[in-house]
């Protein structure tokens, strides 16, 4: 009987949606919202697509770091600079503050390997959703299992990236209750929160 039980907890486990959150660095959008999905027991990764991960820098020339420099790093590295008041007053300390509690260091989606386990794919940028997509195009389909792939644009400062996780999050929770159907109810979810939020949604299916 309790081989049972196991088994039935297998299958709901197996059952539950992931989701994937992008934006360019893995730094602000992406990890505002991983914060948010976890916090609401979600199965969320987040990544970036960039080349390198980029934060404004006071001279104009933004910092780069590759993608696995941790978070902790390159706070110490702004420190070293001896430009701390500049990037403490634009909210960045507190946003690697953050991302140091969700994760180590920011992940770029091409590099990952089994991006077929993820059922949403949520981007916070046209450019990135670009991206995103021809990335995917470019893989070999294993399964051909379905994905959806879901842009929103989100301007790339802690405020609108705290709103764009919310709409995000929102969607998404929707989701995983419509998600024995999903595929025929998520356009009915896209328009309802278009309409919430008068903000458009772009939708796309890939099979991978």
């Amino acid at each position: 009987e309790e081989e049972e039980d196991d088994d039935d907890d297998d299958d709901e486990e197996k059952e539950e949606l992931k989701f994937a959150v992008v934006c360019s660095s893995n730094m602000n959008r992406s990890m505002e919202a991983h914060k948010q999905f976890k916090e609401k027991g979600l199965d969320v990764t987040s990544f970036g697509v960039g080349n390198k991960v980029r934060l404004p820098g006071p001279d104009g020339t933004p910092l780069s770091f590759e993608f696995d420099t941790t978070y902790a790093d390159m706070k110490n590295q702004i420190i070293e600079r001896g430009e701390i008041q500049w990037y403490r007053d634009r909210g960045l300390l507190d946003m690697l503050d953050r991302n140091v509690e969700i994760k180590e260091h920011p992940e770029r989606f091409q590099d990952f390997k089994d991006v077929a386990q993820f059922n949403i794919v949520f981007c916070f940028e046209e450019r990135v959703y670009d991206i995103l997509i021809k990335d995917l195009k470019s893989r070999e389909p294993a399964e051909y299992k379905e994905i959806h792939i879901i842009n929103l644009d989100v301007k790339d400062d802690p405020r609108e990236a705290k709103q764009g996780a919310i709409i995000a999050l929102e969607l998404c929770e929707a989701c995983v209750d419509q998600k024995d159907d999903l595929e025929a109810a998520l356009p009915e979810l896209i328009k309802n929160i278009e309409d919430k939020y008068k903000r458009p949604l772009t939708h796309m299916t890939h099979f991978l």
